[in-house]
């Protein structure tokens, strides 16, 4: 339970993340943007809010990127086209 922390922009090394199926609350920080090695995240089925962080498009390595059933609101940034390893977008359900 509760929000994820900004503080997780710091673990730059990371290539995976995951936090599915939990009831995590709160918007997604924009500190995420800050993991360029990442390369799987998984947020799915919680009840994160607000609007994707435009800041993820520096995420250039990413390969999975889903975050379906959470309450995510607005447009896809178009920055997100920047992210050219992308192969999975996930974002149903919000």
């Amino acid at each position: 339970t509760g929000s994820l922390p900004s503080e997780l922009g710091q673990l730059t090394a990371l290539t995976w993340l995951g936090f599915n199926d939990n009831k995590l609350t709160g918007t997604l920080p924009t500190e995420l943007g800050q993991l360029l090695a990442l390369q799987y995240l998984y947020t799915y089925s919680n009840q994160l809010r607000g609007t994707l962080p435009t800041e993820f498009a520096k995420c250039t390595d990413l390969i999975v990127l889903s975050m379906w059933r959470n309450d995510l609101i607005g447009t896809i940034p178009t920055e997100f086209g920047l992210m050219t390893a992308l192969q999975g977008l996930y974002l149903y359900d919000n």
